[in-house]
């Protein structure tokens, strides 16, 4: 097949082996591009028969992703089943190859989506799916008998809870673990504890292992030697209600007063500050005060990553906004994840430098570019991910090669997260670019904002 995009050794491996299976299920760690395989396989079979239509399922966070991702590494056709449900239907009812949506919305559309007569469904972040009970995972399994081909993708372990893979298969396969959640667990598990509900011993493990690879394949950043040093993935959301009518108006006074102006983006650097904390997360009052909205995509998205992620790995977060450390600190705290956190005022810098880079327990450390991205060694972390940015094209080297530096041994995934249709993406522009904002005129900033 003539791919769109060039496939790594490792992706061109996993689509020789699902390309002409009707089940698989594809264990890539974050960063090995299991989309790109994905959309590889679902334009082979488009090739092969022109009526082939796939069914996407993901979290919300990453709907945008996918579609922005099928147009880069395929020529499919990609439409979102997005908004109300008259908008969705809408979408629905027409012509695509592509059809994303998200895990909640699946059971309020399963009669609908049933009748489409789908070719293939693809679960990403399979997980979801894991509890057998929830109305998602029921959903899901509903939906999976009437469409004859399934692939779920995940990054996440495959071995440490063996229990949270038979709503997985069930929708992938159910002849592999069976229907029955009470007998597959008897089968691999012995339960004791308060009211049986605690795992004691695993059992069987090599007939599970066994089961679970008949239709699967895993990989790990360390066995893909054939991946660059850096990898970069953009990951972009969607901006809340309450975040957009004051974002709105924010915008519309900036037109209002810039937009015949010749001034170079130098001299309005500060004015732009106040949309970067929208899109952080957080506002100020006319006293100085500072309020967080109550939803957040950037925290919900690092919530889902940093549970999925395992435990050998360690991030990097990089934020523009001494708040924004707050709100991850939170966020960790929440997981019960041991962190780190240096900015400004912190006391004893290079104690908690060394902590995180020999303690194991110790998963990520937070901090901002100007005081984490200048003379430090992060190289015991394999991600970074850049919630907000700094204007300036300096700072955001600096906070890379923090972790990629001598002293690291192996492949480094850089995530930045962008508030779609926002300054996030003028920043990000001017970065790709080797640039500073401050290097940009007015009118390319407002074209972004």
């Amino acid at each position: 097949m003539d791919f769109r995009t060039k496939p790594f050794e490792h992706q061109k491996e996993c689509y020789d082996r699902i390309k002409d299976v009707p089940y698989f299920a594809l264990f890539l760690e974050p960063g090995l591009g299991k989309t790109k395989v994905t959309l590889d396989v679902a334009s082979y079979r488009k090739q092969r028969d022109s009526i082939y239509t796939t069914l996407v399922v993901c979290p919300n966070t990453i709907t945008e992703n996918w579609f922005q991702e099928t147009n880069v590494h395929s020529y499919l056709s990609p439409v979102m089943l997005t908004g109300t449900r008259k908008q969705r239907l809408k979408n629905l009812a027409e012509d695509h190859d592509i059809y994303i949506i998200n895990y909640e919305a699946v059971h309020k559309l399963q009669k609908e989506l049933t009748q489409k007569n789908f070719s293939l469904l693809v679960l990403d972040e399979s997980h979801y799916v894991k509890n057998p009970q929830s109305d998602r995972s029921k959903a899901c399994f509903a939906l999976s008998k009437d469409i004859p081909n399934k692939l779920i993708l995940t990054g996440t372990p495959v071995m440490n809870n063996p229990l949270d893979l038979f709503g997985q298969y069930r929708v992938l396969n159910p002849m592999i673990f069976g229907t029955s959640f009470y007998k597959f667990r008897s089968y691999y598990a012995v339960m004791g504890g308060y009211g049986d509900h605690q795992v004691i011993k695993w059992i069987n493990m090599e007939i599970f292992r066994r089961r679970v690879f008949t239709c699967a394949i895993r990989k790990t950043k360390e066995e893909c030697l054939d991946l660059p040093e850096k990898l970069y993935q953009v990951i972009k959301v969607s901006m809340p209600d309450e975040q957009k009518k004051l974002y709105k108006e924010l915008k519309e006074g900036f037109i209002a007063e810039y937009k015949d102006s010749v001034i170079v983006a130098t001299s309005i650097l500060p004015r732009l500050l106040r949309f970067s904390q929208l899109t952080a997360g957080f506002t100020k009052d006319v006293e100085g005060a500072e309020h967080e909205f109550k939803d957040n995509p950037k925290l919900n998205w690092f919530t889902e990553f940093m549970s999925d992620l395992e435990t050998n790995h360690k991030v990097v977060v990089f934020t523009r906004f001494r708040r924004e450390i707050t709100m991850v600190e939170k966020v960790m705290a929440k997981l019960q994840m041991e962190s780190v956190s240096v900015h400004g005022d912190t006391e004893h810098r290079i104690d908690k430098i060394n902590a995180f880079n020999t303690d194991r327990n110790i998963r990520a450390f937070i901090t901002n570019p100007e005081t984490g991205g200048i003379g430090i060694n992060l190289t015991s972390a394999t991600y970074a991910v850049f919630l907000s940015n700094s204007y300036k094209y300096g700072d955001r080297i600096q906070a890379e090669d923090r972790i990629h530096r001598i002293g690291q041994d192996r492949n480094v995934t850089y995530i930045d997260l962008l508030m779609e249709h926002s300054i996030d993406s003028a920043i990000h522009k001017a970065l790709v670019k080797k640039a500073s904002l401050a290097d940009m005129v007015v009118g390319d900033i407002i074209s972004e904002l």
